[in-house]
């Protein structure tokens, strides 16, 4: 029973190949005779990707006869590539081999007559079908080219054309998509689909957005321009000095810059640093004439346990009235004005520039010195010793604390306090 099974198997097999042979018993045998070598044919012996991708272009291409011929054949594997893309995406796959067989016969075509003519308008519409395959993949650019491929053999392809339109919308790419319906427009005398029509509007908006985002851009820089123009000269009047930031990232990425107000009084951010919890935090706006004690109560408690401390304080060590303020002299080399806030202007300043100081650096020592709670931030940032990386930054430690006493190591073993001036009685 097993034997009969295997004979009808057999013979289903062999009636399925006579159905889709198209050589004649001689031509096959010629083929055979024309092998040589069996163990040198690529059927046989290990053959790259490439090598492989070749001889299977040429033997699907083998059973074609002439060119009038091969042009049936090409339309028969576009059919069949309709067919498995109507299928879904899972013969998406069998679908592009199909076109792509049609294509590489269409060629045959023209290399052996030299005619551009229906080989031509069909290759047009094998390309569009490409291009449609690569669109349900959403591989845009892959569907660009050959949309265009497709253009280029008929520009009047109506489908090429929307299809390339939808892949630049996609793509947000507008005036390319209004060309293409234009053209396709154009082409058909104006009296184009409703669809290209309701793509050209919609080219044509996101043309307008595109242009409208752009100069609220270019004003937005403007304006960050004069602020940071206003900037650097409040900073050269002032006298202040401004070094290499001490945390490339952060002054590549940070939206803040400093600024004057109407009444001239400087706004900075500034960074206050925690070195014993390893934390940082900033206060986007202070004033320069707001006194440390103000500055530090933006974030602290006023007094332990008058409020909840910060979430990185667990111990309740910080409060405005526990903790000391310290600068740290020389900290950073100063650079050139015209290289302050580069980044986030979106200049380019690269690291070379800014590690160029714009004097001789100070031969000095890099002491840490108190703030007092009623001394301006002012007084702090012209101090001729203070080169602020960047933007001011100022380190925080609780008062009597082992932090204080490390930095007063560091500092000789002493930490020197910043005088701030009496006022004159009025």
């Amino acid at each position: 029973m097993a034997e009969a099974a295997a004979k009808f198997a057999a013979s289903a097999v062999e009636k399925e190949f006579d159905e889709i042979k198209e050589w004649s018993d001689e031509e096959h045998q010629r083929y055979l005779d024309s092998l040589g070598d069996a163990e040198e044919h690529p059927l046989f012996r290990d053959v790259s990707e490439d090598e492989a991708s070749d001889f299977g272009e040429a033997m699907r291409a083998a059973d074609v006869a002439d060119d009038e011929d091969a042009l049936q054949q090409a339309t028969k594997r576009k059919d069949r590539g309709n067919a498995a893309f109507k299928k879904g995406p899972d013969f998406f796959g069998n679908a592009l081999r199909h076109y792509k067989d049609a294509i590489g016969l269409l060629k045959s075509v023209e290399e052996d007559t030299g005619v551009q003519g229906p080989s031509v308008t069909l290759a047009s519409v094998v390309h569009a079908n490409i291009a449609a395959v690569y669109m349900k993949r959403r591989v845009w650019h892959r569907a660009i080219g050959a949309a265009e491929e497709s253009l280029r053999l008929n520009p009047g392809n109506a489908k090429a054309s929307f299809r390339l339109a939808t892949c630049f919308l996609e793509l947000a790419r507008f005036d390319r998509a209004a060309g293409a319906c234009r053209a396709a427009l154009a082409a058909e005398g104006g009296a184009g689909s409703a669809a290209l029509a309701g793509l050209l509007a919609k080219a044509e908006e996101g043309t307008a957005r595109s242009a409208r985002r752009r100069a609220a851009v270019d004003a937005r820089r403007r304006e960050r321009e004069g602020l940071v123009a206003a900037a650097r000269e409040a900073c050269r009047a002032r006298g202040i000095r401004i070094g290499r930031p001490m945390l490339r990232d952060m002054a590549r990425t940070s939206d803040t810059l400093p600024s004057v107000d109407a009444d001239g009084v400087m706004q900075w951010p500034v960074t206050l640093l925690f070195p014993a919890k390893a934390m940082s935090e900033l206060v986007q706006s202070c004033p320069e004439t707001a006194s440390m004690g103000d500055l530090v109560a933006t974030l602290l408690p006023a007094t332990r346990g008058a409020a909840p401390p910060a979430p990185w304080d667990p111990e309740a060590a910080y409060s405005a009235d526990a903790v000391t303020v310290l600068y740290r002299a020389n900290e950073t080399p100063e650079v050139d004005a015209s290289l302050l806030w580069a980044e986030q202007l979106g200049e380019d300043a690269d690291d070379d520039d800014l590690s160029k100081p714009a004097a001789p650096p100070l031969e000095a020592s890099r002491p840490w010195i108190i703030v007092p709670p009623s001394a301006p931030l002012a007084l702090v940032l012209m101090q001729p010793d203070c080169v602020l990386p960047g933007m001011p930054a100022l380190y925080v430690v609780p008062a009597g604390s082992e932090a204080e006493a490390a930095l007063r190591r560091e500092s000789g073993g002493t930490l020197r306090t910043l005088r701030v001036p009496e006022l004159p009685s009025m």
